[in-house]
């Protein structure tokens, strides 16, 4: 009988051993996977605290970043009536416009709640000049926006209502990168 008992222990001890290997062999496991982790967070934390230095840097640079992002759009895009003709300003005075190369400009500068993008740094994000919005058609408008610190852009369809109410309707807009 005692060889029995000696046996079932000589069992229950490798079991107990085979357990405890099998525990341990997880606990590196979880270890290792948990050092990826912490890399990978780690990793993660000081992209995104390189990116904060960027942006901190570049509104370092000058409150005037939006004016020279302004410059540059108008270098590239030039007069903003150069794309609607005389023909379709004609269109938009039957429509009920008396100036609609001054008028569309004005009334989107009125409707900063068409932008989809909160202001940043405290600001907020609005058309700031008729230079910034192109008239693409008797339809449709190209408008940029800041906020004094980011710029985006966007599509807009109009409407002219019987009563020469301009009515906006936001077709795609997209922040600057």
């Amino acid at each position: 009988m005692r060889k029995w008992v000696i046996a079932g222990l000589i069992i229950l001890v490798g079991i107990s051993l085979a357990a405890i290997s099998v525990i341990s062999l997880d606990l590196r496991n979880c270890r290792r996977e948990a050092r990826l982790e912490l890399g990978l967070v780690q990793s993660v934390r000081d992209s995104l605290f390189a990116a904060c230095e960027q942006l901190k840097a570049k509104n370092e640079e000058g409150e005037h970043a939006g004016d020279l992002g302004r410059q540059e759009a108008q270098q590239l895009h030039g007069d903003h009536t150069d794309l609607i003709d005389e023909f379709q300003i004609k269109t938009l005075k039957r429509r009920g416009l008396s100036d609609p190369v001054s008028q569309l400009p004005a009334d989107l500068m009125a409707h900063p709640e068409l932008i989809p993008f909160e202001g940043v740094v405290g600001g907020t994000m609005g058309f700031r000049t008729s230079e910034d919005i192109t008239i693409l058609s008797p339809s449709w408008v190209f408008a940029r926006f800041d906020d004094g610190h980011v710029m985006g852009s966007c599509l807009l369809e109009y409407e002219i209502s019987p009563d020469s109410t301009i009515h906006w309707k936001l077709i795609k807009a997209q922040m600057d990168e």
